[in-house]
């Protein structure tokens, strides 16, 4: 493949990756400091994040040439807060759920968003320390 489309499509996928993030992310520091809860508009927008980050993380990893070591673990962890996220706003979107639930259930996501964006950090410096 040409190496400018290279490039394009690295910058593209990690472009992507870190706007769903926040998207995601965002949503559920935003219901968390209003005490809301989503609205039912929202909701489709909330799983086109998921798909989006899904594909660009996967994009990102295996697009990597090689991984320093510590890389994994660190990784797996990162992979366990999302796959929280994931799991609650997959409860969110599909039944109903009261205010203290839902509460309680977004300021669990904002704390595991926060973790992982923390690991992913320490992923990025153990990457470009290593010459990755």
């Amino acid at each position: 493949m040409d190496p400018t489309l290279t490039a394009l499509l690295a910058s593209s996928m990690r472009w992507l990756h870190i706007v769903s993030v926040v998207i995601l992310i965002g949503a559920y520091f935003y219901t968390y400091t209003t005490k809301t809860v989503f609205p039912a508009s929202f909701r489709s927008t909330l799983w086109g994040v998921m798909v989006t980050l899904l594909v660009s993380g996967l994009y990102q990893f295996l697009s990597k040439p090689s991984y320093p070591k510590g890389y994994h673990m660190w990784f797996g962890i990162k992979f366990l807060l999302v796959m929280h996220i994931f799991a609650v706003t997959v409860l969110l979107n599909v039944g109903t759920t009261d205010a203290a639930k839902f509460q309680r259930r977004a300021t669990m996501a904002v704390v595991s968003g926060f973790l992982a964006i923390a690991v992913a950090n320490y992923l990025r410096w153990l990457s470009i320390t290593a010459g990755v």
